[in-house]
């Protein structure tokens, strides 16, 4: 797979750029239907009108349920957004994104267990391809000079799974999650739609 890939305040404007130079990347990580991916678009759609939803969710043939979850997204995304299926390279979806353009990966957990089971056209990678493929990941987002979020979700603070490839995949999820909210400017614990702040600057969204 492809390797070479390379903060909204007062002081925010609308080059992704915060008034010191910094350019804006944001992690948001929280459980299922939390919130967070609601609350990365509305940072995202505050940084620039041109924005890349980088969808990382592969359905399996049938699946039904996955396809109406799919269809609610793209409903509440409404317009102003090009989507990128990133077919499990992330950092070629970054390293392509067109000038300007606000970039909102949606989601960590997905992509992960793409990468484990064999979805994407890479095939199934194993503990060590997977690290690779996040560490190659993690230094684009760092790199990336344009405003970023990035939406994961958070699998360790349940039980122990009970088989090999879900403890995989909990491990490698916490592996992506520590280097990405590293990686990331601002850092956010998303819980019942409310952000909890990491590191870097407290949320602050219009009000709807």
């Amino acid at each position: 797979m492809h390797r070479a890939c390379a903060r909204r305040s007062p002081a925010f404007c609308r080059t992704g750029r915060l008034s010191g130079g910094a350019v804006r990347k944001a992690f948001f990580v929280g459980g299922a239907s939390c919130g967070k991916s609601a609350l990365a678009q509305r940072l995202a759609e505050s940084w620039s009108p041109r924005r890349l939803y980088a969808a990382t969710l592969v359905p399996a043939e049938g699946d039904g349920e996955s396809l109406a979850r799919i269809e609610r997204h793209r409903q509440a995304r409404g317009a102003g957004w090009t989507v990128a299926e990133c077919r499990g390279d992330l950092c070629a979806v970054l390293a392509q994104a067109p000038a300007g353009t606000a970039v909102l990966v949606d989601a960590v957990g997905p992509w992960i267990a793409g990468l484990l089971c064999g979805s994407y056209p890479c095939g199934a990678l194993d503990e060590a391809g997977v690290r690779a493929e996040v560490e190659a990941f993690a230094k684009a987002f760092a790199a990336f000079r344009g405003p970023c979020c990035v939406v994961s979700d958070e699998a360790g603070m349940g039980l122990v799974p009970p088989d090999p490839l879900s403890r995989s995949f909990r491990d490698m999820l916490g592996y992506a999650n520590r280097l990405l909210a590293g990686s990331a400017r601002d850092a956010y614990l998303v819980s019942c739609g409310m952000a909890i702040r990491l590191k870097g600057r407290p949320l602050a969204l219009k009000a709807r």
